[in-house]
């Protein structure tokens, strides 16, 4: 637990954290412009507000970590280095999305192409569709499991602490 002690200038009953650093003003006002921007978004289209979101939050996530790792050594970034970082993680979330997507479509697809070549095996034309959907649902479940284990793979690989520059 950190230890506390009293202020005895303002108000002696509320304790202070120490090693504790308080909220700067124009990082309230970041978050608060972020909050305003982020619910016209919503308003205007709740789909391109959950897109964001996905991409967005993960990528300020790192940056803010990336961020503090420096500030740890005594050499906080600038402007220009957070936006290059974030820039980076932009790229890193999507990245890791798109390789997602595609090892659900791949799975999911050949599973469908396998029930369809089942339904083919057995030679029955009314049952050649309903194998394909049956194996298209089973490979979208299987292609799910393929879409987590790639993406926890692509986060494992780019977002550990070696990666910080």
């Amino acid at each position: 637990m950190p230890q506390t002690t009293s202020q005895s200038i303002n108000n002696p009953t509320s304790p202070v954290i120490s090693g504790a650093q308080p909220v700067s003003l124009k990082t309230l006002f970041q978050v608060v412009t972020c909050c305003c921007v982020f619910f016209a978004v919503l308003r205007f289209s709740p789909l391109l507000a959950l897109i964001f979101t996905l991409i967005l939050a993960p990528s300020l996530i790192r940056t803010a970590y990336v961020a503090e790792c420096f500030r740890q050594k005594d050499q906080p970034l600038n402007l220009k280095s957070r936006m290059k970082v974030f820039s980076k993680a932009i790229g890193e979330v999507l990245l890791t999305m798109l390789a997602g997507f595609s090892a659900f479509v791949i799975v999911s697809l050949g599973f469908g192409l396998l029930g369809l070549l089942f339904g083919f095996a057995v030679a029955q034309s009314d049952f050649l569709f309903e194998a394909g959907i049956i194996g298209t649902v089973g490979g979208m479940i299987w292609g799910m499991a393929g879409a987590f284990l790639t993406m926890v793979f692509f986060m494992v690989r780019f977002w550990n602490s070696s990666s910080i520059g």
